[in-house]
């Protein structure tokens, strides 16, 4: 079997007796908790191990008396807190180091050396209480199991989910301690009741990221194919509706394509480099800045690069076909 039809396997083994050998959706209960396991094949599978946070959170959280809430009583906070725990890297180091991005630290120094704490939620006193000793030891647990990231009540859910499946830790030992650091980690959390503020917000990219990717992946062709007519370099082909360069045109095609293509990265690189300013004064301070800044001025780059593909192409075309 493969790597992850084996994990699979090993996790179905902690299953109930009835659960069926080929089921991709069962739960496990372990240490009193009991959660789902969700496996979705294909060529994008994943494996995901999911708790509602209200179920599994049990410990009553206690306080000094310095605290803003009364000794003994569940946390109050906006919902949902929205805590992903990563390993932090080189990139999340100098985004610290540079202003750029503010990450909470648990004052546990090893810990903050090695996970990243990204989250919209910024009260100090809320972020110690949920991450506390037993769910950091619980975090590291699973992280040094190659799972790429823990996610806290990600709208109401405590998950971890699994797109590659590459470990060095064989999959029969994995899944027993991927269930029982999991089992730790519901354990451990804090119950929170909602203020019934709302919680900080990110605007979302990811519908502008897969427009962009659509767009760059049909646009240029087209208008290629339809600037090419325009100057007479293409004919009817063999098949119906198929258009083809006429015999000689592939060099003057090929300066058009390489005139764009300059252009475009030009353009892009000066739109990027005017915008870093703005987009930094705009986005800088949060746990994700760096990366939202990456992408946003990575957006900015290939969106006026796309313009000056379409213009540098046809300026090329027009000096390489002029009398």
């Amino acid at each position: 079997m493969s790597i992850e039809l084996d994990l699979l396997s090993a996790l179905r083994g902690l299953a109930p007796p009835n659960t069926p050998a080929d089921a991709n959706e069962f739960t496990v209960t372990a240490d009193g908790q009991t959660f789902e396991v969700v496996y979705q094949g294909g060529s994008s599978s994943s494996l995901t191990l999911q708790a509602s946070y209200d179920r599994a959170a049990k410990k009553v959280v206690s306080s000094d008396g310095a605290s803003y809430r009364t000794k003994g009583a569940p946390l109050r906070a906006a919902r949902p807190l929205g805590i992903t725990l990563r390993r932090e890297d080189a990139d999340d180091v100098e985004a610290k180091e540079m202003r750029i991005a503010t990450e909470f630290q648990t004052g546990d120094p090893s810990f903050d050396r090695a996970v990243y704490v990204d989250s919209p939620t910024t009260d100090p006193k809320v972020l110690s209480a949920v991450l506390d000793e037993d769910t950091r030891a619980a975090v590291r647990a699973l992280l040094a199991l190659d799972i790429p990231a823990v996610s806290i009540d990600d709208e109401g859910m405590v998950r971890i989910r699994l797109t590659g499946f590459l470990s060095t830790t064989p999959a029969k030992e994995r899944g027993p301690r991927m269930v029982a650091a999991f089992a730790a980690l519901l354990a451990s959390l804090p119950p929170v009741i909602p203020t019934g503020a709302e919680p900080p917000k990110r605007a979302s990219l990811t519908g502008l990221n897969i427009l962009t990717l659509i767009v760059m992946s049909v646009l240029p062709i087209i208008y290629l194919v339809g600037l090419f007519g325009a100057f007479g370099l293409t004919e009817p082909g063999s098949e119906d509706g198929e258009t083809v360069l006429k015999d000689g045109q592939g060099g003057v095609a090929l300066v058009a394509f390489v005139g764009g293509t300059i252009a475009a990265n030009v353009l892009g690189a000066i739109a990027r480099l005017i915008a870093r300013p703005r987009v930094l004064a705009q986005l800088r301070g949060g746990s994700d800045s760096h990366r939202r800044i990456g992408t946003v001025l990575l957006l900015i780059y290939v969106w006026v690069g796309l313009i000056g593909f379409l213009a540098g192409s046809a300026g090329t075309l027009w000096l390489e076909t002029r009398p």
